[in-house]
């Protein structure tokens, strides 16, 4: 059981039922971001099973945002989908799982979608990953990269479409002020 509420001092969190105790499963990064919505009140949440992860969504329809947490790995991501050309909330609003198979439902055209783990688009639309990581300092003192090594999985990509299709794109950017500005993006 996971449930959306609130600390004695009152800052929002995200709770796990462990035995008969709740634990807190957001981190303080998370609970800064709900502090900042303007509407809780139509919050929902769902969960499901994929891959050997066990994922729970939480999505917030008036600020468009939908935090992931997989309690697999007990790490959190969010999740965003282009619809009309701009970045919303995560499409899908409900799942079922009927037959084996992972039914869920767009909020936005009211479609059914299989949710596939080797599917790249939605309702059409190409899904875009993006990962940031942590700011990398020795004891609060900026360091010097002078290499970066990105690990991918090779050979992943539509098995149709021309050469241009088939081939994933990388693109990288970094920020030497903490996350403030950063700069042009460059194809790995």
């Amino acid at each position: 059981v996971y449930w959306l509420g609130q600390d004695r001092q009152g800052r929002r969190q995200v709770f796990h039922a462990l035995g008969h105790q709740p634990k807190v499963i957001s981190t303080l990064a998370i609970d800064y971001q709900i502090s900042k919505l303007t509407d809780l009140s139509d919050s929902f949440m769902f969960s499901y099973q994929q891959l050997g992860h066990s994922f729970v969504v939480l999505t917030f329809p008036t600020d468009s945002v939908t935090f992931v947490y997989d309690s697999t790995t007990s790490l959190w991501h969010t999740r965003a989908s282009t619809i009309n050309d701009e970045q919303e909330r995560w499409r899908i609003n409900t799942h079922s799982l009927f037959k084996g198979l992972h039914v869920v439902g767009d909020y936005s055209n009211g479609k059914l979608y299989l949710l596939k783990p080797d599917v790249y688009t939605e309702d059409g639309v190409e899904m875009v990953a993006v990962r940031t990581s942590a700011a990398i300092r020795n004891k609060q003192t900026r360091i010097t990269v002078d290499e970066v090594h990105i690990m991918t999985e090779p050979g992943v990509g539509l098995i149709t479409g021309d050469a241009e299709d088939i081939t994933p794109m990388g693109l990288f950017s970094w920020s030497r002020d903490g996350g403030r500005t950063f700069s042009a993006e460059v194809d790995t």
